[in-house]
């Protein structure tokens, strides 16, 4: 009988199993309105590229989850000139290349998406050689290119955590932090296999 009650008080404490989540907690980029909802404390740094469009000053902050053995990106960078028009899924794309290139990775898929009003896309790039796969979520807010990531192997890629992650991304030109703004519509039909 005690060991019952012991079974049924382990169910209660814990209903789900071994978790590795951790409670988010919501971030914004400094001086920005850019937000996303982090399980830790991020390490931000800034860097200078040069790019074929010009010199880019790039702000990132990340995230290692140890246990999912895997990290976040939450990064931007300023285009060097205002994009035209029209052209907004071809710079998202361009951005999406050029980190395939610079990480030696391969683009396996893309679509276009949107969040909180702007042209975005998500893309999943793979490291062959390394296991790797990347998915990266890019938008174009005025001249300002954001992205969210999630790094890893499998077990971060299928965590409730990661996608959670994804979708907490919050993007404004200059409505208030509070404002709801990340309404995400996907686009199946403008997949690519």
């Amino acid at each position: 009988m005690r060991f019952k009650h012991a079974f049924v008080l382990l169910v209660i404490v814990s209903p789900g199993g071994y978790s590795t989540a951790q409670a988010a907690q919501r971030f914004v980029m400094p001086g920005t309105t850019y937000s996303v909802s982090l399980p830790g404390s991020p390490e931000c740094k800034q860097t200078t590229e040069d790019t074929p469009a010009g010199h880019i000053q790039r702000h990132s902050c990340t995230y290692f989850n140890e246990k999912l053995g895997g990290g976040y990106v939450f990064e931007y960078f300023s285009l060097p000139a205002a994009p035209l028009m029209g052209s907004e899924q071809a710079i998202l794309h361009g951005a999406a290349a050029g980190a395939a290139q610079a990480t030696g990775s391969e683009i396996v898929r893309e679509w276009e998406i949107e969040i909180g009003g702007f042209p975005a896309r998500e893309v999943l790039l793979l490291t062959k050689s390394r296991g790797l796969l990347a998915r990266v979520r890019y938008v174009l807010v005025k001249n300002n290119v954001v992205t969210v990531s999630v790094d890893g192997g499998r077990k971060i890629h299928s965590s409730p955590e990661a996608a959670e992650y994804l979708k907490s991304l919050e993007v404004s030109a200059s409505a208030p932090l509070d404002a709801p703004n990340n309404s995400i519509r996907d686009s199946p039909s403008t997949a690519r296999e």
